[in-house]
């Protein structure tokens, strides 16, 4: 049995947009990863404007796969953030 892909466009046919996307599924899951996104993008906004540090939330989740050179690189990131936060705490 050969799967029928939904989005090839048949020769006569018009090309519908649909919130299925290509799969024909529910796009549930896109709406959310979207809505989590764009969330998280308002954060970092807000947070840059305000003029604090806004790393992105995600980047927690993604640490663990990072080169070597990587994790040192935020590792000595989060320590200089520690400090300078102790300073203002003086």
């Amino acid at each position: 049995m050969v799967a029928r892909s939904s989005w090839r466009i048949a020769p006569g046919e018009e090309a519908h947009l649909t919130p299925e996307g290509p799969t024909g599924g529910s796009g549930l899951a896109g709406l959310l990863v979207g809505l989590a996104l764009l969330l998280e993008g308002g954060l970092r906004l807000w947070r840059t404007a305000r003029g604090s540090y806004a790393p992105s939330l995600l980047g927690g989740l993604i640490a663990d796969y990072l080169p070597p050179e990587r994790r040192a690189y935020h590792a000595h990131r989060a320590a200089e953030r520690r400090a300078l936060l102790s300073l203002e705490e003086r």
